[in-house]
């Protein structure tokens, strides 16, 4: 798991988003409400809201004009499946491959994010065990 991942709220500008994913080298941004998860956005969120390769070859006049028709929570997924700080990785494997995700956000009983688990992590931990 990566704790401490980047994350954004739902007040942020389209543009900002972007560009903490594209600086941040990761596709998936948990969205937060103080520390509480209330979504997720992917690239292909950004992609689909941008009509365009946006995220790939980044055109910032381009996102910024979208700032003011694009909301975060309009495009982020609200239903967000994730894990529990007390859950197994081999939970995490199923969860992953079940639903064809590449992370995953970890979070506490109370709906506090700790963490994200990605594909890559996990490929991570299991060329570790051999």
């Amino acid at each position: 798991m990566s704790d401490s991942p980047i994350t954004g709220t739902i007040n942020e500008k389209f543009s900002a988003v972007v560009k903490k994913m594209e600086e941040g080298g990761i596709h998936h941004l948990p969205i937060v409400s103080g520390t509480d998860l209330v979504g997720i956005i992917s690239s292909t969120d950004i992609l689909r809201s941008s009509f365009s390769d946006l995220y790939v070859s980044s055109n910032a006049s381009t996102n910024e004009s979208l700032d003011h028709t694009v909301k975060i929570e309009d495009i982020m997924q609200k239903d967000v499946v994730s894990l529990k700080d007390t859950d197994t990785v081999r939970h995490a494997a199923d969860i992953l491959m079940k639903n064809q995700f590449n992370s995953i956000p970890v979070v506490t009983e109370e709906k506090e994010l700790v963490g994200i688990v990605t594909s890559k992590d996990l490929i991570g931990y299991l060329a570790s065990q051999y």
